[in-house]
C-alpha cells in the first residue's frame, strides 16, 4: 500500500452518523436480547403452575417419553409441537430443547399422507 492509499483509509475513519462501535454495541444489545428470551422462554416451560394447567389443556402424550403441543405462533396461527420429555435428577418434567413444530398447513399435510405412510410401513413389515 502506497501512501495515498493510507490517506484514502484515514479518510474513510473520520465519523459519520454511524460508527463501527455503534454497530458493535448493536449487535451486543441483539444478543442480550436473545439471550433474555431464551430465559423468559425457559422460565415459561420449566414449571409454572398458571402455565402447566393452561398447557395440559393443549398436551397430549404419544409415550412417557414424547408428547404432542398445540401451541400458537405469536400471529395467531396453531402450530404442532412434537417434544421429547425427560425428567431431571429432582423428578421435574423437563422438555427437549429440539423438537419437531409444524404449522398448520404441514399438519394438514402430514394427516394428509398418512395412508401413504401406512401403506409404507405394512410394506417393509413384510
Amino acid at each position: 500500500m502506497g501512501s495515498s492509499d493510507e490517506g484514502e483509509y484515514k479518510q474513510t475513519e473520520t465519523k459519520d452518523a454511524y460508527s463501527d462501535d455503534d454497530f458493535i454495541e448493536e449487535d451486543n444489545k441483539q444478543k442480550s436480547t436473545a439471550a433474555g428470551l431464551k430465559r423468559k422462554r425457559a422460565a415459561e416451560t420449566s414449571g409454572d403452575d398458571s402455565s402447566s394447567k393452561k398447557e395440559d389443556n393443549n398436551s397430549f402424550e404419544l409415550s412417557n417419553k414424547r408428547r404432542v403441543f398445540v401451541k400458537t405462533f405469536p400471529n395467531g396461527q396453531p402450530s404442532i409441537d412434537i417434544r421429547a420429555i425427560y425428567h431431571d435428577k429432582d423428578g421435574e418434567v423437563k422438555y427437549a430443547k429440539q423438537g419437531i413444530l409444524l404449522p398448520l398447513p404441514q399438519w394438514n399435510r402430514l394427516k394428509e399422507l398418512i395412508p401413504e405412510i401406512d401403506e409404507a410401513i405394512e410394506k417393509t413389515k413384510k
